[in-house]
């Protein structure tokens, strides 16, 4: 019985290892590949794909009691709440061009 159950989270050890390095792949071709804006979306898109495996792999997150469940999911609208508010910031903001360079008073 031991033996089955320590073959068993071996062979999940190996998967997520295996689902990580495919999805750190997947972000690193995002990175060197696309353009514009889905060169920013996919990123994002694979690190929230990676969060959520990890939340669920490693923190065993569907064997939470009520309590712990609550306080994840808080901490979860907490970081939406967030990045909400960073990307809205980073919308609005007016972009420089490239080769402006601020003057400092000569």
């Amino acid at each position: 019985m031991a033996r089955r159950t320590t073959f068993r989270l071996a062979g999940r050890a190996v998967g997520a290892f295996v689902a990580m390095l495919l999805l750190a792949a997947c972000s690193i071709a995002a990175a060197l590949l696309l353009d514009g804006l889905a060169a920013s979306v996919v990123p994002l898109g694979v690190a929230v794909i990676t969060a959520g495996f990890v939340a669920i792999a490693f923190m065993e997150v569907r064997k939470m009691d009520a309590v712990s469940a609550i306080f994840a999911g808080v901490a979860v609208c907490f970081l939406a709440v967030l990045f909400g508010l960073t990307f809205t910031d980073e919308l609005t903001r007016a972009h420089i061009p490239a080769g402006f360079e601020a003057r400092t008073g000569d």
